[in-house]
């Protein structure tokens, strides 16, 4: 995990004066019911997850006393779909149960509260702070909440006339070895963030050379987002000029000319019949009209999006994209070369169904609905199921805490951590006996409720000063 810690007290005080600036319709923590139990799976990448049983309850989850259909999971202030194996219809979940999420990685969508102009995040998929996101489990007296739905047709007979050639494959890479400070305000700015640690200086390209296994050539098309950045000096603004080249698949693709803190970012549309198995992106800077100042950039990210084959790469897990099919009522798929030693089954992202899949001599077959919409569609045999990164309490009775409903009336706020919670208690006192009316408030439970858990985000404090704001705008004293 990488965190950045720029200027954090400008940005916290700004945060507060200025609570209204971005989040005027919602504080991020409308999703909790302080009456609910709360425990925090941590997962640092994207598959499909899966937590048994016994693990938990070995977390501290009362799996054994609560009626499993109640269960529920949220991430970003949003229920997920889930499969519960073992939910039954008695109340009762089975020992031998487990469940089953989509998680992801944390990408970089709290971080646009913080810049300048959101239009200057370069890369949208890496966050600045932490991979790592936050999903949790609580569970309820409902029996309604959101399941995956199993689909086990297996009439492919009736299909297989109007089966598609291809589906779409997305790999991105995304270049994140060195920071760069931009501008260096005290919010993010153009040109700021993490990329490649090899700087694109004039003489010296850099070469990226990327896989792209199975591609279908027939008639398609591959699309292409590319994204660099000028790196001149850390000045508050710079007027340094660049000329950027990017030559792959035989021909320059991008040729562009900016200044300064400046970045590109191009998105090409090729026919898939010019693809290779293995693409060099070659980039290169050769400014010349100031000699004297050297043109440096560096890369953001490359994703490629293309047709793939049938053909699954010999792979435990493979995340694809199925196009509409408005000559189906189902897409029925044949897939080769997808291990297939323990079981498999096919996760339909978009419509949430989990969908079984038949093994017919190492070639699996299956149907998935809605062909009138593009599918996300997730393949993933036993040793695909990932296991979460860990799963903790939000605090010693399972519960958040509600400070805008425990301290209505404060007007000294002390946002502070566990570990200085006696020093923060002491001066609170004095803080006290002058007066004010004071708030300790834990920053770890500002993090889960109002950051939707990503850890240190400073997002999390400007979004628990805008609920204050918008319920009161008198003044108050924020004290970190």
């Amino acid at each position: 995990m990488k965190f950045v810690r720029k200027y954090l007290f400008t940005l916290f005080l700004f945060s507060f004066f200025c609570a209204g600036y971005v989040f005027s319709q919602t504080n991020r923590n409308e999703w909790i019911n302080y009456d609910q139990q709360y425990f925090k799976i941590h997962v640092s990448k994207d598959g499909i997850y899966r937590m048994s049983y016994s693990t938990l309850l070995a977390s501290g989850i009362p799996v054994n006393l609560i009626d499993p259909r109640g269960i529920q999971i949220y991430h970003n202030g949003e229920e997920q779909y889930v499969y519960i194996q073992g939910e039954g219809s008695t109340g009762i979940f089975d020992p031998n149960g487990y469940i089953e999420f989509y998680g992801q990685r944390n990408r970089g969508e709290l971080d646009l509260a913080f810049f300048n102009d959101q239009s200057n995040q370069v890369n949208p998929d890496y966050s600045f702070y932490s991979d790592t996101s936050a999903y949790f489990i609580t569970w309820d007296f409902s029996t309604g909440n959101k399941r995956m739905t199993p689909q086990n047709s297996t009439d492919y007979t009736s299909h297989i006339s109007s089966a598609q050639q291809f589906c779409y494959r997305n790999i991105r890479t995304n270049y994140t070895g060195t920071y760069y400070w931009g501008s260096t305000q005290s919010v993010f700015t153009e040109g700021e963030g993490w990329f490649d640690g090899s700087v694109i200086i004039e003489d010296a390209p850099t070469t990226k050379t990327i896989a792209v296994p199975n591609y279908f050539s027939g008639s398609a098309n591959a699309t292409f987002e590319i994204a660099a950045v000028g790196v001149p000096a850390n000045n508050v603004t710079s007027s340094v000029p660049h000329h950027l080249k990017l030559d792959f698949l035989g021909a320059t693709r991008i040729d562009r000319t900016y200044t300064g803190y400046q970045f590109v970012k191009e998105t090409l549309s090729l026919p898939a019949s010019q693809l290779s198995n293995s693409i060099q992106f070659v980039f290169s800077s050769n400014d010349e009209s100031q000699p004297d100042i050297n043109d440096r950039n560096v890369v953001s990210y490359i994703n490629i999006n293309y047709p793939h084959t049938w053909d699954f790469e010999n792979q435990n897990y493979f995340e694809f994209y199925l196009p509409t099919n408005s000559s189906a009522t189902k897409d029925y798929l044949e897939i080769n070369n997808f291990i297939s030693t323990s079981s498999v089954y096919l996760y339909d992202l978009t419509n949430h169904e989990r969908i079984s899949v038949q093994n017919s001599g190492g070639v699996l077959k299956t149907l998935v609905n809605y062909p009138n919409t593009e599918r996300f569609l997730v393949m993933c045999n036993q040793a695909g199921v990932k296991s979460v990164d860990r799963i903790t309490k939000v605090s010693p009775d399972n519960k958040f805490t509600d400070y805008v409903g425990l301290y209505p009336s404060a007007d000294y706020l002390i946002i502070t951590h566990s570990s200085l919670w006696n020093e923060a208690q002491q001066y609170a006192d004095y803080r006290s006996s002058t007066g004010y009316n004071v708030a300790i408030i834990n920053v770890d439970q500002l993090y889960d409720q109002y950051a939707y858990g990503i850890c240190k985000h400073p997002v999390s404090i400007r979004n628990y000063c805008q609920e204050l704001y918008s319920l009161s705008s008198r003044p108050r004293i924020l004290f970190l």
